[in-house]
């Protein structure tokens, strides 16, 4: 396959001749029913919208919730900070005792009959080392227990008349444990570590730093199977979906006269020539358009931040998130909304004056947001290239390489 490349740089020069939107002035063509029966774009977004609808309900009924819990489990985890390091180091004593009682209980040596008196000295010793190991044993179930008793007060006290405030658990123990995990990293938080930080957090591989990459970057990944966050995974496929939308509308908007024309001569053969510019600049504009959208939908740098606040004051700080987080939601699902009517106008009337070309359009599309797809496999490997090298000797101080390998995390 030849490609012209001095071709597509005139083509990308020529963005104000590429865009078409007269056909907005033509809504009389839409007015019958069978203009949008036999329009693919048309159909296509319709159900689009149907999903985003639906997600509306599915958001405030299940997934608010499921924020708003977790967001609350934080403040809890913030106000007891001291108390889960202190069940840390009780558990980690405990296991230390366990291992060297164990330990000695292995070492026993059987005596023989000349060594008699001997032997009775050594099992007197050892009573006693494993009367001494109980008693440690059982300070720390003292501790533990005390911990509990504190668990339950603070616990008791940060309960609330909202329904909506976290159920907590009667066994302490996994409440804790609840706190603990909720307070843990997650792969923003480690990606985003000062380098001192990372020195001691961040363990990762290459190929496992490459993996947590590709899970925020990659737009399929991020929005179906990456849980690891504090979004709401309902917005999230919603946004995969408008953003497949933007994609359609934009590549739309490339096709005026000239590139009907030049589809009519070639006999319907992709020219990629005309095409990578208008598959790059679709790609560039849906990705700008949708950053609004995101940072209306996304809750997560929003939790994360509050997550790192100190608890001087941090119930009010609580309720402010919450409060702009409603407000956020509200925002996203209304311009979302009215984005996609604006998408379902502008496709359908594309559908109904150029029936010959719909398929065409589609197949320019889904060319698109297939790059749109690939190059996050690409711009993955840079990263972790830098990181994990500035990270693989502590010994040797590579702050420079690290923050170098931030920068391209941005990309």
């Amino acid at each position: 396959m030849n490609i012209n490349k001095s071709k597509i740089f005139d083509n990308m020069k020529n963005i104000k001749n590429l865009m078409n939107l007269i056909i907005l002035v033509c809504y009389k063509n839409l007015l019958s029913i069978k203009s949008i029966i036999y329009n693919i774009g048309s159909l296509i977004i319709i159900c689009i919208i149907f999903f985003h609808i639906i997600s509306v309900f599915l958001f405030y009924i299940n997934q608010l919730k499921k924020i708003k819990k977790k967001i609350k489990y934080i403040t809890l985890g913030i106000l007891n900070v001291n108390l889960i390091k202190e069940f840390d180091n009780v558990k980690r004593e405990l296991k230390f005792s366990k291992k060297k009682r164990r330990k000695k209980r292995y070492n026993k040596i059987n005596k023989t009959n000349i060594f008699e008196n001997l032997k009775i000295n050594i099992k007197s010793d050892n009573t006693k080392n494993s009367k001494s190991n109980r008693n440690i044993f059982l300070n720390n179930n003292d501790r533990i227990n005390n911990i509990k008793k504190t668990t339950n007060i603070i616990l008791d006290n940060n309960k609330e008349s909202n329904s909506n405030f976290v159920e907590l658990n009667n066994n302490k123990d996994k409440t804790i444990e609840k706190l603990k995990k909720i307070m843990k990293y997650n792969t923003d938080e480690i990606n985003d570590l000062s380098y001192n930080l990372a020195l001691y957090y961040d363990k990762r591989t290459y190929c496992q730093f490459y993996i947590a990459l590709l899970k925020v970057k990659h737009n399929l990944i991020y929005s179906f199977y990456n849980n690891d966050d504090y979004n709401s995974i309902i917005i999230k496929i919603d946004l995969f979906f408008i953003g497949l939308t933007m994609d359609y509308v934009v590549n739309a908007l490339f096709f005026n006269d000239e590139t009907m024309h030049k589809i009519y001569v070639d006999k319907g053969i992709f020219d990629w020539e005309t095409q990578i510019p208008i598959m790059i600049y679709s790609f560039l504009i849906s990705t700008i358009l949708n950053i609004p959208l995101s940072l209306f939908g996304l809750s997560n740098e929003s939790i994360i931040a509050f997550k790192h606040l100190k608890n001087i004051g941090i119930k009010k700080k609580r309720n402010k998130l919450i409060f702009c987080l409603n407000l956020k939601f509200v925002f996203y699902f209304l311009i979302s909304f009215i984005f996609l009517l604006f998408f379902w106008y502008y496709i359908s009337m594309f559908g109904v004056i150029y029936k010959n070309t719909q398929c065409h359009l589609l197949k320019d599309t889904l060319l698109s947001f297939a790059l749109s797809l690939f190059y996050p496999f690409i711009t993955c490997l840079l990263p972790g290239l830098f990181r994990i090298s500035s990270l693989s000797n502590p010994k040797k101080k590579r702050e420079c390489l690290y923050n170098f390998s931030k920068i391209f995390l941005l990309i």
